[in-house]
């Protein structure tokens, strides 16, 4: 096996379980802030199952890529090119997002911590995209395919 996919398999892998314990801890029960409406808590509860969807989904789809690719499966290989390619837009848009629109970042910081914001967005968002890029051409070289394909007809 290619050293490159092993670490793009291990690379997901942690970054898979690090999404998944993310979605754990928000499912976790929070602690009631006195002088809260009901209302508000079902709204809260609402909320936290929705984020922790957005976290759990990711993060069960990389576990089964990441399995997919030490196994030499093709269809873990093109699922993490898919998942690569949606990893490189999002982030993308979100760095753009974050540099034209600064004033988006919460009020209430000591006025250098605002700007500090943005660039943190935009340097999470570029190392993400940097990855989505680099996942996407490291998975689609035609050697790559080809040990994927030899491995999967290997075991037809």
């Amino acid at each position: 096996m290619r050293r490159s996919v092993k670490v793009i398999a291990i690379l997901q892998l942690i970054l898979s379980l690090c999404l998944f314990s993310i979605a754990v801890s928000v499912a976790m029960p929070v602690a009631k802030i006195s002088g809260q409406e009901p209302d508000d808590v079902s709204i809260s509860l609402e909320s936290e199952l929705m984020v922790t969807f957005i976290f759990l989904i990711p993060a069960l789809w990389g576990l089964a890529n990441s399995i997919g690719l030490l196994r030499l499966r093709n269809w873990a290989r093109i699922s993490t090119i898919l998942f690569a390619v949606v990893l490189g837009g999002t982030s993308g848009c979100l760095a753009i997002m974050a540099a034209l629109f600064p004033s988006l970042s919460p009020s209430g910081l000591a006025p250098g911590e605002d700007s500090r914001i943005p660039m943190f967005l935009d340097l999470c968002g570029a190392a993400q995209l940097c990855i989505g890029i680099w996942w996407t051409i490291s998975l689609s070289l035609p050697r790559v395919k080809e040990e994927f394909n030899r491995s999967s007809a290997k075991s037809s």
